[in-house]
């Protein structure tokens, strides 16, 4: 097994970066044709979430019989996935349109024109973002990885199958001629409980991969093993309570429901004590994410009579419709909309309403092994913040870039053993795969990781500090760097102003929390996107 000492060093893989091409290969127009005489580059694929079916996805695309992808995924279908929706932005869209397959994953995505940001407080719409509907989607979560699945077609999927841990071969070496080839131990998924996996009848076994892309999600168990120093999740003083509200009989529909879940406009409402949003699915269907401090929260769990410690799953039905009810009142946009939608909720204990306590990751400046042929994207490398709306598109864009250089690499070998006439391809180093694939993948994306999480992060007050801040820091959402900066500029002038208005007597100077926001929109002013944020991938 593997621990993160075997790992390169940030300086070696900059070296190594440095001496490989880090331009992408383009995206080949059809999949090669196949071979029959040699042997496939074998892909685990650990998750079968965005990232995973993408990266899947794209290999059969770009490489053809040149690999042989299996997915391994906990849960036993796209039903069992928490959660309600995605949007699908420009980065996710040019990389499905890269791979020929944007309208087939897309077909019942909800067009979106524009992202506004509302200052209920003030009753004035701060600032209003146009979106292209051509490459921007609201989707319900579970039909678009259902569409994303169904396009595969060669990739063996493997459902209800948990991993226990990795073993790599040859890892210890350093000659240069490790293989790097990994076994995954897995057991089954017993019921619905994966602690209960492994118990008596549950037999591990074992899958041998040439190659492992881990896209586990934040609680990574590969990023564990691989980099347990760098695994620390960071907390944050916030929460999100997501529903699914559906409403079809025009009897019980709400006043605005209709145009609002059908519509292309997504608003985020900043009010006295939460922060909320509502996602237009189409088919009268519309996620709510409420979003509130823990000051917010333990004052709603105590009001109702329940302890603060209690977490969102271990509350009974009535309770969780209560809390949701007393947060949602707090918000009175469209006619008190949201409180009206709470009543729409048929079962609160559903996979469709979910709350949790927000965390993320540092992104992994070298998302790979050194003699393993192991890498990390997603969540599983980066976990953002859902601040910017850019977690799930990075992974897909991560994905699609990562397979390009797999599928550039397989394919060069099945053809260097055709040129040879061998019958089978040279034997796998992962000295190459790193200089090939590993190495220019992680320097054209560490940049963006870093950069967009940290961009997350400034965005943080927006949901943390409703009582003490002037209203939305809009920068963090503008990835073009001179328009950024000039609206960091702005709302450094307006807190400003905002300060030099409030009494001064007998009221208390500006609280901490407030001068913690300008540091914040400081340093958005003075940190650049990177070219890679600023426009569609290439």
């Amino acid at each position: 097994m593997v621990n993160a000492e075997s790992r390169p060093a940030p300086a070696a893989a900059a070296a190594t970066a440095a001496a490989a091409a880090a331009t992408l290969p383009s995206p080949p127009s059809s999949p090669p044709p196949p071979t029959n005489t040699t042997k496939p580059l074998r892909v685990g694929v650990l998750g079968a979430g965005p990232a995973g079916l993408t990266v899947a996805l794209a290999l059969e695309r770009y490489a053809g019989d040149a690999v042989q992808v299996t997915i391994i995924d906990k849960n036993s279908g796209v039903s069992d996935y928490e959660g309600v929706e995605y949007a699908i932005q420009e980065r996710a869209c040019h990389a499905f349109e890269r791979m020929g397959v944007k309208d087939a994953v897309l077909k019942r995505g909800n067009p979106m024109r524009e992202f506004a940001f509302y200052d209920e407080r003030r009753q004035k719409k701060q600032i209003s973002v146009t979106k292209d509907p051509r490459y921007c989607f609201e989707v319900f979560r579970q039909h678009f990885l259902a569409d994303l699945e169904a396009q595969l077609d060669s990739t063996a999927v493997r459902r209800s199958t948990l991993v226990t841990g990795i073993t790599f071969e040859n890892a210890a070496a350093d000659d240069g001629n490790a293989s790097g080839a990994l076994t995954v131990r897995v057991i089954p998924v017993v019921g619905d409980d994966e602690l209960a996996s492994g118990g008596a009848g549950s037999e591990e076994s074992e899958l041998e991969f040439d190659v492992v892309v881990s896209c586990e999600g934040i609680h990574s168990p590969t990023r564990r093993q691989l980099f347990p120093a760098e695994s620390t999740l960071r907390e944050y003083d916030f929460h999100i309570l997501y529903t699914l509200v559906e409403a079809h009989d025009a009897a019980t529909m709400p006043a605005h429901f209709r145009e609002i879940a059908n519509g292309s406009y997504l608003q985020f409402n900043m009010s006295h004590s939460t922060t909320n949003s509502f996602f237009p699915l189409g088919d009268n269907r519309l996620a709510v994410a409420i979003i509130f401090n823990t000051a917010t929260r333990n004052a709603a769990w105590t009001r109702l009579g329940a302890d603060p410690a209690t977490p969102w799953s271990a509350l009974d039905r009535d309770t969780k419709k209560a809390v949701a009810a007393h947060l949602a009142a707090d918000t009175k946009v469209f006619d008190n909309l949201f409180s009206r939608l709470v009543d729409l909720v048929p079962d609160w204990n559903s996979n469709r309403i979910y709350a949790w306590s927000v965390r993320d990751t540092d992104p992994l400046a070298v998302p790979y092994a050194r003699n393993a042929n192991a890498i990390l994207i997603g969540d599983a490398a980066h976990a953002m913040l859902p601040c910017i709306g850019e977690g799930a598109n990075t992974a897909i864009e991560d994905a699609e870039r990562l397979a390009r250089l797999l599928a550039d690499f397989a394919t060069s070998r099945t053809a260097a053993a055709a040129a040879a006439a061998a019958a089978s391809s040279p034997p796998l180093r992962a000295a190459d795969l790193r200089a090939r694939v590993f190495a220019p993948f992680a320097a054209a994306r560490v940049p963006l990781w870093k950069d967009l999480s940290a961009r997350n992060r400034r965005a943080v007050p927006n949901f943390t500090m409703q009582k003490s801040v002037s209203g939305f820091t809009v920068a963090p959402y503008i990835p073009i760097p001179a328009v950024a900066y000039a609206f960091a500029l702005g709302e450094r002038v307006r807190d400003w102003w905002a300060g030099s208005k409030a009494p001064k007597s007998p009221a208390p100077a500006p609280s901490a929390p407030t001068a913690a926001a300008a540091a914040a929109v400081q340093k958005t002013a003075t940190a650049p996107a990177t070219a890679d944020a600023a426009a569609p991938a290439s």
